[in-house]
């Protein structure tokens, strides 16, 4: 199953973002789950205001767009700290397209699920 978002966007915009208790969010994830989680996470990290502006450029902003820039970077060090515990691949998304893709066809490669 290859999902977009899964436990981890609601613990970074919930429990980082909108600061709320990180240790209940876990402890919920860990029920609504069953303890699952994904064998492989792909995070494609951007500072905030580039994300943003590329939304704007794509006149797809939706609410959470529209949120504080320290809202953003907020969610984005809760990323990063998941990624951490989680063992996240991380991915520096200001690079090319052809570069991003090439880069996740390596990682999932390594992983011999290709």
């Amino acid at each position: 199953v290859i999902l977009d978002r899964y436990f981890h966007a609601s613990v970074a915009y919930q429990g980082y973002g909108r600061n709320n208790d990180l240790p209940l969010l876990e402890k919920l994830t860990k029920i609504a789950t069953n303890n699952l989680v994904p064998d492989l996470v792909i995070y494609l990290d951007i500072d905030p205001e580039v994300g943003i502006s590329r939304k704007v450029k794509q006149k797809e902003i939706n609410r959470l767009d529209k949120e504080s820039l320290i809202f953003h970077k907020k969610v984005q060090k809760g990323y990063l700290e998941l990624a951490e515990k989680y063992d996240f691949k991380v991915i520096d998304a200001t690079a090319s397209i052809q570069q991003i893709h090439n880069e996740i066809i390596s990682i999932l490669e390594g992983l011999k699920v290709i």
